[in-house]
């Protein structure tokens, strides 16, 4: 166990960060889905369905997505996500999502007139996206400094 522990936790920084966009985009496509589905919880014609997730546009999802990277990246956040989550990474994270808010209500009302996109969406999606990025970092951060300590112990032997 401690072998594949030694690998993952010595990897290569770009690997890491790949990861690290893998899972936001994962994370990314899932909050847009379950915003939508928040979004027509109380619908007549949809209760108790769940919103089709090829009824978004794919474009939609990649949209959002880069958005969302071209912040994170213009802030340097993947270089401090694993390592140093403290109430500075929480406070980060909080204004890239406001950027992130700002960026699609704007893009929303100006460019994506062809997609359905709701402006209800601009809200919910940020506020779900920002919660499940924050239960990620701290997921993250835990299984860092656990795979350090054990490391650490297994070097005292």
């Amino acid at each position: 166990m401690s072998n594949y522990l030694k690998k993952l936790f010595f990897l290569k920084r770009t690997y890491k960060i790949t990861f690290f966009l893998i899972i936001d985009l994962i994370l990314s496509s899932f909050s847009l889905w379950l915003s939508f589905n928040i979004r027509l919880i109380d619908a007549p014609a949809w209760r108790g369905e769940f919103f089709n997730p090829l009824k978004i546009d794919i474009w939609l999802y990649l949209i959002v997505f880069m958005i969302f990277i071209l912040i994170q990246l213009n802030f340097k956040s993947y270089y401090q996500l694993s390592r140093f989550f403290s109430i500075a990474s929480i406070n980060n994270l909080i204004r890239n999502f406001f950027i992130l808010f700002i960026l699609l209500y704007f893009i929303r009302s100006f460019f994506l007139e062809n997609f359905f996109f709701p402006q209800s969406i601009t809200i919910i999606y940020p506020i779900i996206f920002f919660f499940i990025s924050l239960f990620k970092n701290t997921i993250f951060y835990n299984l860092y400094h656990y795979i350090r300590d054990s490391l650490k112990s297994d070097n005292r032997r």
